[in-house]
């Protein structure tokens, strides 16, 4: 999957393919039924989206881990050195299961 970039329809516009090629990668986008030109699309590499997603929806468990989604999100590490550690921590053990 190395030199891929997996997004949704809603990245489908020219400007984040252009983007995207810019840095080398290959988009893997799937094409809006809307789209008038129709653009490749693997939708074998497209289904690795499934496990990236269910991946840090597993390390949100973790109380620690604070988005800007959240309803009160809190960073209880105030260093973000200590807030990048913990989260490979939970990243590992969440890896382990």
């Amino acid at each position: 999957m190395a030199g891929h970039v997996l997004a949704d329809k809603g990245y489908d516009g020219q400007r984040a393919m252009d983007a995207i090629a810019a840095s080398d990668a290959k988009p893997i986008v799937p094409p809006r039924t809307t789209t008038a030109s129709w653009r490749s699309f693997d939708p074998a590499i497209y289904k690795n989206c499934n496990l990236i997603e269910r991946f840090f929806r597993k390390i949100k468990h973790s109380r620690r881990i604070a988005t800007r989604h959240a309803p009160r999100a809190t960073r209880h590490d105030k260093l973000a050195r200590n807030y990048a550690g913990f989260l490979n921590l939970v990243a590992a053990l969440k890896c382990c299961r």
